[in-house]
């Protein structure tokens, strides 16, 4: 019976996978970072819109009580 046998790791093939790991590793922390920069952002936006949304509301009020009051001394 035949015996093969591998040959251990050239070490510029090893460089390479190390190299290839860590630029893999750093994108994947950059992408993380990013997406809470991102999450972070949309949250703020919701809050914003909320705010806003809140002030036509109260906007919307006055223009209709206005509107009433105009109404009743005519």
């Amino acid at each position: 019976m035949a015996t093969f046998q591998i040959p251990p790791p050239r070490n510029d093939d090893y460089q390479a996978i190390s190299r290839l790991m860590k630029t893999t590793s750093e994108q994947e922390n950059r992408s993380r970072q990013y997406q809470g920069l991102l999450e972070s952002r949309i949250r703020e936006e919701q809050a914003t819109n909320r705010q806003i949304s809140d002030r036509c509301t109260w906007l919307e009020s006055i223009i209709r009580k206005t509107n009433e009051y105009c109404t009743e001394i005519s």
